[in-house]
Protein backbone atom coordinates (compact mmCIF):
# COMPACT_ATOMS: atom_id res chain seq x y z
CA UNK A 1 0.00 0.00 0.00
CA UNK A 2 1.35 3.43 -0.89
CA UNK A 3 0.29 6.90 0.10
CA UNK A 4 -0.32 9.94 -2.06
CA UNK A 5 -0.12 13.67 -1.58
CA UNK A 6 -3.45 13.92 -3.42
CA UNK A 7 -5.74 15.10 -0.62
CA UNK A 8 -8.90 15.06 -2.78
CA UNK A 9 -8.98 11.26 -3.17
CA UNK A 10 -10.26 8.99 -0.40
CA UNK A 11 -9.76 5.48 0.95
CA UNK A 12 -12.26 2.78 0.07
CA UNK A 13 -12.13 -0.99 0.37
CA UNK A 14 -12.84 -2.87 -2.86
CA UNK A 15 -13.05 -6.57 -2.15
CA UNK A 16 -10.26 -7.16 0.36
CA UNK A 17 -8.01 -4.45 -1.07
CA UNK A 18 -7.87 -0.90 0.31
CA UNK A 19 -7.60 1.73 -2.43
CA UNK A 20 -6.90 5.46 -2.36
CA UNK A 21 -8.88 6.51 -5.38
CA UNK A 22 -11.61 8.44 -7.19
CA UNK A 23 -14.75 7.41 -9.06
CA UNK A 24 -16.80 9.09 -11.78
CA UNK A 25 -20.59 8.84 -11.44
CA UNK A 26 -21.97 9.59 -14.90
CA UNK A 27 -25.06 9.69 -17.09
CA UNK A 28 -24.69 7.79 -20.35
CA UNK A 29 -26.94 7.87 -23.39
CA UNK A 30 -28.33 4.34 -23.77
CA UNK A 31 -28.32 3.88 -27.56
CA UNK A 32 -24.82 5.07 -28.49
CA UNK A 33 -23.11 5.07 -25.09
CA UNK A 34 -22.15 8.75 -25.12
CA UNK A 35 -21.30 10.18 -21.71
CA UNK A 36 -23.66 13.11 -21.14
CA UNK A 37 -22.30 14.30 -17.80
CA UNK A 38 -19.90 13.05 -15.14
CA UNK A 39 -18.56 14.12 -11.76
CA UNK A 40 -15.16 13.23 -10.33
CA UNK A 41 -15.62 12.33 -6.66
CA UNK A 42 -13.57 10.71 -3.90
CA UNK A 43 -13.96 6.92 -3.94
CA UNK A 44 -15.80 6.87 -0.60
CA UNK A 45 -18.65 9.14 -1.75
CA UNK A 46 -22.01 7.31 -1.82
CA UNK A 47 -23.33 6.64 -5.34
CA UNK A 48 -26.91 7.31 -4.29
CA UNK A 49 -25.97 10.89 -3.34
CA UNK A 50 -24.32 11.45 -6.71
CA UNK A 51 -27.31 10.21 -8.72
CA UNK A 52 -29.29 13.34 -7.88
CA UNK A 53 -26.40 15.63 -8.85
CA UNK A 54 -25.84 13.85 -12.16
CA UNK A 55 -29.54 13.84 -13.09
CA UNK A 56 -29.81 17.55 -12.25
CA UNK A 57 -27.14 18.23 -14.89
CA UNK A 58 -28.90 16.28 -17.67
CA UNK A 59 -31.90 17.88 -19.34
CA UNK A 60 -34.26 14.88 -19.33
CA UNK A 61 -37.90 15.06 -20.41
CA UNK A 62 -40.41 14.10 -17.68
CA UNK A 63 -41.19 10.77 -19.40
CA UNK A 64 -37.51 9.73 -19.63
CA UNK A 65 -36.54 6.29 -18.36
CA UNK A 66 -33.56 6.22 -15.99
CA UNK A 67 -31.70 2.95 -15.53
CA UNK A 68 -29.41 2.50 -12.52
CA UNK A 69 -27.82 -0.42 -10.71
CA UNK A 70 -29.07 -1.85 -7.42
CA UNK A 71 -26.81 0.44 -5.36
CA UNK A 72 -29.18 3.35 -6.05
CA UNK A 73 -32.26 1.55 -4.68
CA UNK A 74 -31.27 2.02 -1.02
CA UNK A 75 -32.52 5.59 -0.87
CA UNK A 76 -30.74 8.89 -0.60
CA UNK A 77 -28.81 9.69 2.58
CA UNK A 78 -28.55 13.30 3.67
CA UNK A 79 -25.96 15.33 1.75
Amino acid sequence: MSYSADVAAAWVKKGDQPRYDYKVPRATEALEGFILVGRLTPANRADVVELEYVLDEVDLPPEAVVLADKGYAAGRPER
